[in-house]
């Protein structure tokens, strides 16, 4: 699971840290989303390059032009990076454990394998939105609450679980407490 992997990269994180890559001429649709992710008060708005948690992508389409627009198409994807743990995850699964040079075999293949695999996402959900200028935020706030609460949230309870005993039972618990999109 991709998400086990996330947290295994540095358990002491505290903030979640999101991704936004909107196209966007206008920039307001941009600021809105990011400003709402930020609001949650524990994720940090990173660029790509910073090996986020998560990725907001997007797409905002104005209408009749930006300048004066009556109106925005909004296309968003939540994704989540590949990390190097799955191609080491692949890799170890090729071998019998304990088996002569497992380890070092492991590691090669699994440097391999991420070559090929690095830069992908996995897609979790996508949406599509008219937006109006004089209450845009609204949605946008409704679609950041959709992502906190059923794919954040789950990131939070994962690195919780690691800091403390007993913490598996109590994460497969919480994990039956809603739909989940990540």
């Amino acid at each position: 699971m991709i998400l086990v992997s996330a947290v295994t990269r540095d358990l002491s994180a505290q903030l979640v840290q999101v991704a936004t890559q909107l196209d966007d001429d206008s920039g307001v649709i941009t600021s809105a989303v990011s400003a709402a992710f930020r609001a949650l008060g524990d994720v940090a708005v990173v660029s790509t390059s910073e090996n986020p948690d998560y990725i907001v992508k997007g797409n905002v389409f104005c209408q009749p032009q930006c300048e004066g627009a009556t109106a925005y198409f909004l296309v968003l994807r939540l994704s989540e990076p590949l990390r190097r743990s799955v191609a080491q995850a692949i890799a170890d699964s090729a071998f019998t454990t304990g088996s002569t040079g497992h380890s070092r075999k492991a590691d090669s293949l699994a440097g391999a394998i991420w070559q090929l695999l690095q830069g992908y996402e996995e897609t979790h959900r996508s949406w599509t939105a008219t937006l109006f200028p004089s209450d845009y935020d609204v949605t946008i706030k409704e679609i950041v609450a959709n992502i906190d609460t059923r794919c954040l949230d789950k990131l939070r309870a994962l690195r919780r679980m690691y800091r403390s005993s007993g913490g598996r039972e109590r994460y497969d618990a919480f994990l039956k407490t809603r739909e989940w999109i990540c």
